[in-house]
């Protein structure tokens, strides 16, 4: 297999950013008509960004690119803050300049200059930063360009409220700086910001009559805390300790206060409706159902208290917890996300009362921030598509003013929801990828798809799409898949994957080698292109628990990863050593374990429907 110049590589991205950056002064056919049909979302979006002053996101952009580079490298290059200059400062927008010695690149916002400094380093000095590690090299000499990239759309999403359990739960600061590095050069600029929350509850609980004990049977130990939030469990693994508590309040003030000063939007916790069954001491005449039991839990640790809508309680006690964090962390944002029937029914098929219990949760937003814009996960109307017909969303969706909610269409590379629900009836929608259940490590993608989804969603008839995200419910794994969705933020047309995955490789590796070439071309058409959606991404035999009738749906000839695996062995014969040539030969170790482990089960199973267990030595 022979792969073109690194310069015609080159030469095509850069085109392709060119035309994605066409008419970089003026907003894009999206965007035009957005303006005129979202103007408060176009306000709230520009007043949070305007939180930290530019002078503020300057000073944040220079630490990250101090963290990033060593001191000479960093001060190649140089940056300026101006919301205004360009036509509209919600659209992350900068211009590089180069004369070979120095990079001067201008900005609307801190997350604009983070996303021009990692496109520079990409695709004009062959680097790459990832989970993994880092490959950093730069040239003596840089090319010397003029160019502007930009944004095809308001907002850049990032995180599952599961990824906060499966991934980030045992963080220390140290490594959410790592991760807010990240998104800052993927140019994220709106993620979930879920650190603390507890605390925060607990300080309204109380104020409400409840005790410790109280709060011991609601909630749920720290690995659990996504199901905890979305009531799906409670009491599970718990009770939390003060000191947890006080913990993450503190690790949350850093967290907020690094997202500000590089102008991301946090989007912070609001309240659903669940409540502590305790709750009922207090009010004995509080109106409530109980939801169904979930995933096989107990049900003295699920079938969760869910407040009436018609219930005063439940605006107060939404309003009550966007006030207190509003004490503790000042006003930060006001973006807040409620998912109130996460994998759980209503109790009711009624239209008006999965109205009431919307338009419940979003006065409690607006009663403590009038600016308040709802954002909630679409998952529902996948997980439960028979419950949720097209008359259940549109009551549920149009009970918050248009543009007044954010819909994630959580897994849109597989299941879609915008093109069933005439764009969420109205609503703004996110065209998400979510990739990984349950932060399992098998390899897995659907490059075709993630390179289409995202521009045929924009072109849908009366498309409401103002962003793209990622939406994993666990991280650090299959990391070419994540870093060409983030391009999908500034692409409006696909691009050519066999030039793409092959620059991917020379950035990775600091180098062009065939060899590496091979094995990930090998990769590019099988594993990482799944062509349906259903997949059993990573739950293979080996890592499940025994039974002797699992079903291994592997859409791919298991010689592709083996052949892969030859081939990136080869490879490290004359490529540099770096951590993340070893983390991707260990990975694809375990991948061709997994798929081999595969065919010894597949001969098990027949032996044991045979009766003849020769058959399986």
């Amino acid at each position: 297999m022979t792969h073109s110049p690194r310069w015609i590589v080159y030469l095509s991205m850069i085109l392709v950013t060119t035309l994605a950056s066409a008419d970089a002064d003026g907003p894009s056919p999206f965007q035009r008509n957005f303006l005129d049909q979202f103007p408060d979302l176009h306000k709230v979006i520009l007043k949070t960004k305007a939180t930290t002053t530019p002078d503020a996101q300057h000073a944040a952009v220079e630490a990250l690119i101090r963290r990033l580079l060593p001191p000479k490298d960093a001060a190649r290059f140089l940056f300026d803050v101006n919301p205004s200059a360009f036509s509209d400062p919600a659209v992350d927008t900068a211009k590089i300049t180069s004369n070979g010695k120095v990079v001067r690149i201008l900005g609307n916002s801190g997350t604009a200059c983070t996303f021009a400094l990692y496109d520079f380093l990409k695709y004009q000095c062959g680097c790459q930063v990832a989970w993994s590690g880092r490959q950093l090299t730069l040239p003596a000499v840089f090319p010397v360009i003029t160019r502007v990239v930009r944004k095809a759309d308001w907002l850049h999403y990032y995180q599952n409220v599961c990824t906060a359990s499966y991934s980030s739960v045992w963080w220390n600061w140290t490594r959410w700086e790592q991760e807010i590095d990240w998104m800052a050069l993927q140019g994220i600029n709106f993620p979930l910001a879920f650190t603390g929350q507890e605390e925060m509850w607990r300080r309204v609980y109380s104020k409400r009559g409840l005790n410790d004990d109280d709060l011991a049977g609601f909630f749920v130990g720290p690995a659990f805390l996504a199901w905890g939030r979305m009531g799906n469990i409670r009491r599970w693994d718990g009770p939390l300790s003060a000191h947890w508590l006080n913990g993450q309040v503190e690790l949350q003030h850093k967290i907020l206060e690094r997202m500000a000063s590089l102008g991301i939007i946090p989007i912070l916790p609001a309240f659903g409706g669940i409540v502590p069954e305790a709750l009922q001491r207090i009010y004995p005449q509080m109106k409530y159902s109980r939801l169904q039991s979930w995933s096989h839990f107990p049900d003295n640790m699920t079938r969760s208290y869910l407040l009436d809508p018609s219930d005063p309680l439940y605006v107060s006690l939404g309003q009550e917890f966007i006030h207190e964090m509003q004490a503790e962390y000042g006003s930060v944002t006001h973006f807040y996300n409620a998912d109130t029937f996460n994998e759980q029914r209503p109790n009711t098929s009624s239209p008006d009362f999965v109205r009431e219990v919307a338009n419940a949760t979003y006065r409690g937003m607006i009663q403590a921030d009038s600016e308040a814009i709802w954002v909630m996960q679409g998952w529902l109307f996948v997980y439960d598509s028979d419950f949720w017909t097209p008359a259940l969303i549109e009551a549920f969706l149009t009970a918050a003013p248009l543009g007044r909610m954010i819909l994630l269409d959580l897994d849109a590379d597989s299941y879609p929801v915008y093109n069933n629900t005439q764009s969420f009836f109205g609503q703004p929608f996110i065209w998400c990828m979510l990739h990984n259940y349950g932060a399992v490590e098998g390899l897995y993608g659907r490059l075709s798809e993630v390179n289409r989804g995202p521009v045929w969603a924009r072109n849908f008839s009366q498309s409401t799409m103002i962003g793209v995200g990622l939406s994993p419910e666990g991280i650090e794994q299959n990391e070419i898949i994540y870093e060409f969705m983030n391009e999908m933020s500034w692409r409006t047309t696909p691009t050519d994957l066999n030039f793409w995955v092959a620059d991917f490789v020379d950035r990775r590796y600091g180098a062009v080698n065939a060899e590496a070439h091979l094995a990930f071309r090998s990769l590019q058409t099988s594993v990482w292109d799944r062509p349906t959606g259903d997949a059993n991404q990573g739950h293979y035999a080996l890592t499940r628990r025994p039974r002797l009738d699992l079903v291994e749906p592997i859409w791919y000839d298991p010689s592709d990863v083996y052949f892969a695996l030859e081939h990136l062995l080869n490879a490290t014969q004359t490529l540099p050593q770096s951590p993340i040539l070893m983390y991707d030969l260990t990975d694809l170790g375990r991948q061709a374990l997994q798929v081999a482990f595969h065919t010894v089960y597949g001969t098990f199973q027949e032996a044991v429907k045979v009766q003849n267990l020769k058959n399986a030595t």
